[in-house]
């Protein structure tokens, strides 16, 4: 299982830095310009679509993370995995049902 020291690595710098730059710097759930390297309800996360915790093999897998702002990770995010605990499918399918941003910015 990932542990939460994971997000202090180095490693994981690089990885939610590169996921950040991959999505353009817009919440893949909201289309808010994502802020970074401060505290702001728009402040950028890197959500893992089927949560870390039950899929720990997926940790660095760029297909299952997506950037997000704060605020989408703190009430939709964790709304969807309250409802579906214990299961990463459920809660990926009920992820992608969220209002996904494309690759141009516009919601898909």
């Amino acid at each position: 299982m990932a542990q939460s020291n994971e997000y202090t690595t180095p490693r994981w710098a690089r990885f939610k830095a590169a996921i950040i730059r991959r999505d353009m710097g817009v919440c893949q759930m909201c289309g808010a310009a994502l802020v970074v390297g401060r505290k702001h309800h728009r402040s950028a996360v890197v959500d893992h679509i089927r949560p870390a915790v039950l899929r720990p093999d997926l940790f660095y897998d760029p297909e299952n993370t997506r950037a997000i702002c704060k605020r989408c990770h703190d009430t939709d995010c964790q709304r969807i995995e309250r409802r579906h605990a214990g299961d990463a499918e459920a809660i990926a399918r009920a992820k992608s049902r969220q209002h996904d941003i494309g690759v141009d910015g516009w919601p898909l």
